[in-house]
């Protein structure tokens, strides 16, 4: 049975419990000599649980780390913004929008866009700071051609309009 070698970056991401802003800071003095590669390992494991969690410092210092992996999607093909949006965590959005601002046009697996995750997840306050950071995005179809007013309409969600 062949073993792969684990480093310690990508080890301590696996064993740390995301409660604070310091748990990428202690991957990083474990291993500060990971290359670019653990830490997007890294990033991808901590990014989807801190935005999950609304840990608003640990994505922010993962946003400044590597910016790029704001728009690296999970299995169901949600990246960062998706989840904060999904639960509500616009302080994550507005900084995830201020430093990719495309990550919010990326649709997910089943071709929704995140307009339509806030819809489905009941999450008006995350709905409304991203149409006001690009009002466009309100004609965005998923991929059965309805915009979101077709589906909050469905859902009888009247705050939206």
């Amino acid at each position: 049975m062949m073993t792969t070698m684990v480093s310690p970056a990508v080890a301590t991401v696996e064993s740390i419990s995301i409660t604070s802003s310091n748990s990428l800071y202690e991957v990083m003095r474990v291993d500060p000599t990971a290359s670019m590669t653990e830490i997007k390992t890294a990033y991808r494991s901590l990014a989807k649980v801190a935005a999950a969690r609304g840990h608003v410092q640990v994505v922010k210092f993962l946003v400044c780390m590597y910016p790029r992996g704001c728009v690296h999607k999970d299995i169901n093909g949600r990246n960062p913004i998706h989840i904060s949006a999904m639960n509500g965590y616009t302080d994550i959005i507005q900084k995830i929008l201020h430093t990719r601002r495309d990550s919010a046009t990326i649709l997910t697996r089943s071709e929704g866009t995140i307009l339509h995750l806030c819809i489905k997840f009941n999450q008006y306050e995350s709905f409304k700071l991203l149409v006001e950071n690009d009002p466009d995005s309100v004609s965005f179809k998923d991929v059965d051609h309805n915009i979101v007013l077709h589906m909050a309409v469905s859902q009888k969600q009247a705050k939206v309009y």
